[in-house]
C-alpha cells in the first residue's frame, strides 16, 4: 500500500490542497486535472477537512479503488490509472 502523495509522485500529477478563506478553516484536496470514471461519465471528487491532512485523507478514501483519468479531453496528455487502496496518513 502507498500514500496519496506517493501515488501523486508515481503518476507525476499535481495534487492541490487549497485553504478556503472565511469558511470555518476549510481545506480541500484533489488532483488538479484528474476525474474519476463512473460507468460512462467522469466526476470530480475532492476531500474537505479542517486541516490539509484531513482533506487529503478524505480525498484518498474517496478515490481509492477507482479509475482516475488525467487530462481527459487531451489526445496526447490523457492518462488513465486504477487508483490503489491507500494506507492511512498522507
Amino acid at each position: 500500500m502507498i500514500t496519496l502523495v506517493e501515488f501523486a509522485d508515481l503518476v507525476n500529477e499535481e495534487l492541490s490542497v487549497i485553504y478556503h478563506p472565511n469558511q470555518n478553516n476549510r481545506f480541500s484536496c484533489c488532483f488538479a486535472h484528474g476525474e474519476i470514471k463512473m460507468k460512462l461519465c467522469l466526476i470530480s471528487e475532492f476531500g474537505n477537512g479542517h486541516t490539509p491532512e484531513e482533506a487529503m485523507n478524505k480525498y484518498a478514501k474517496a478515490i481509492s479503488g477507482k479509475t482516475i483519468i488525467f487530462h481527459a479531453m487531451s489526445d496526447y496528455l490523457r492518462k488513465e490509472y486504477h487508483v490503489p487502496m491507500f494506507k492511512d496518513g498522507v
